[in-house]
């Protein structure tokens, strides 16, 4: 079972790269049943595992704390390298009209526990009340010298917004679904649904998720358009969402590299291209800050370069 999951990672990793992913977050590092923890601890050891890798325990009302102590002393050691577990992930809420999944006394508890040992903390909240109970808890409990972040954000408030930035806390939206559809309900006509541009105009962190596998691409190129755009380039106008929350090109260009460097405590060393960081670097086949706009989602990777070597070649592909 092992050698498949190790397949799995490896392979994803092929895919990761093609696409000029240098880092992300594996959410699903313990789903019930499949822990890849081990696996990745194992692959960083053999030096097999370019892409700087993120894992996160997820954290339910369920977990006791006895639970919660165990993780937190079997991921000390799980620091650094290619592959670390610097985070926990709260479910606040599943859907942007669902119902919270955890008291805010319990919430509250995990919180302030999972900080108090030098966890960050990743919360999943939709809707604008989950935001604002996660946005208040992190900031009353959360270490703002941790890497705190929420992602998802279909609603938030004004007031959360500058709360966010104050707290420093991370905000990572997913652009695959910025299109209007039935989930949303009657939100899209009363206040701007999956913001971008209020949140960087608050001088929030932004980075980018691709949302995988619920969204089935990864694409860098078409989730800059869809930030821009609202939409996906197959979209009709009439889809997009919240056009006023677009944002120019290159403003999407830092929500996916230093944004996501500046998510990960990392942007020290990585996430722009300056005198003494690593040299994670992408080249594609156009310029997609001056190429026609239409032109940008079929932009290919030609090199994904970590660490100053050249992990992918488009050339090998052909």
């Amino acid at each position: 079972v092992d050698s498949l999951k190790t397949k799995y990672i490896l392979n994803f990793q092929k895919y990761l790269l093609s696409s000029g992913i240098t880092s992300y977050m594996d959410a699903a590092t313990d789903i019930e049943g499949f822990d890849l923890s081990h696996l990745y601890e194992e692959l960083d050891r053999k030096g097999k595992l370019a892409v700087h890798t993120y894992g996160v325990w997820k954290i339910t009302p369920e977990t006791t704390f006895g639970h919660i102590d165990s993780i937190a002393a079997s991921s000390t050691a799980i620091r650094g390298g290619r592959f670390e577990i610097n985070a926990v992930e709260l479910m606040v809420d599943s859907t942007i009209s669902g119902p919270a999944i955890w008291a805010e006394r319990q919430l509250d508890r995990a919180i302030e526990k999972m900080s108090s040992v030098g966890f960050g903390i990743h919360a999943h909240a939709v809707g604008g009340d989950a935001v604002g109970k996660a946005v208040y808890l992190l900031g009353k409990r959360g270490d703002r010298t941790l890497c705190n972040s929420i992602t998802h954000l279909a609603a938030i408030s004004k007031d959360d917004l500058s709360k966010m930035a104050a707290y420093g806390i991370s905000a990572v939206v997913q652009p695959s679904v910025f299109h209007r559809d039935s989930s949303l309900g009657d939100s899209a006509a009363v206040v701007p649904v999956y913001p971008v541009k209020s949140l960087l105009d608050s001088k929030v962190n932004v980075s980018i998720s691709s949302n995988f596998p619920v969204s089935r691409s990864i694409s860098i190129p078409e989730s800059i358009y869809m930030m821009v755009f609202r939409r996906g380039k197959a979209d009709p106008d009439s889809a997009a969402l919240s056009v006023e929350e677009g944002i120019s090109v290159s403003e999407a260009l830092k929500c996916a590299t230093i944004g996501g460097a500046r998510q990960f405590g990392r942007d020290s060393v990585s996430g722009s291209v300056s005198v003494g960081k690593d040299a994670d670097l992408v080249i594609f086949d156009r310029d997609i800050t001056t190429c026609c706009a239409d032109s940008i989602p079929g932009a290919e990777v030609l090199y994904t370069i970590i660490g100053g070597k050249v992990v992918f070649r488009r050339s090998d592909t052909l």
